[in-house]
């Protein structure tokens, strides 16, 4: 951060009733300094070179690039759209006559015949949408 900074800041208005600020007076009886409050601004001396706004640039690149590769590894654990679509007609095909539904512990899973109807329209739009 730099340190507090001081310099003359001044008002006036000029003939149109435009309001102006300037660090001099352009017309010393209609001027009036301002005083402002510096020392609560976001003022930083960290990209005050070449080398430092490179680095910056760099920086914002390589994290840019390790999100993109964050998302990357996330995507490419799931299945593609063809993988998905080709499972869901499949599955669309088996649940289309009498099945018994099981659970994730293979239990059967009581499932009315309007149920059964219900989920394979579901799907077949889903797969229509998506596919």
């Amino acid at each position: 951060m730099l340190p507090n900074v001081s310099a003359e800041v001044f008002r006036w208005t000029d003939a149109n009733g435009q309001v102006h600020f300037s660090d001099h007076a352009r017309a010393p009886s209609a001027a009036k300094e301002v005083e402002i409050d510096t020392s609560k601004m976001n003022i930083t001396s960290e990209l005050s070179s070449p080398e430092q706004l490179q680095r910056q640039a760099e920086d914002l690149d390589a994290l840019r690039q390790q999100k993109l590769e964050q998302w990357q590894s996330k995507r490419k654990d799931q299945p593609t759209k063809d993988d998905w679509c080709n499972w869901a007609r499949s599955y669309l095909q088996t649940i289309v006559g009498r099945v018994v539904f099981l659970d994730d512990n293979n239990q059967a899973v009581k499932v009315s015949e309007k149920e059964r109807k219900e989920r394979a329209q579901k799907l077949a739009k889903e797969i229509e949408k998506r596919c």
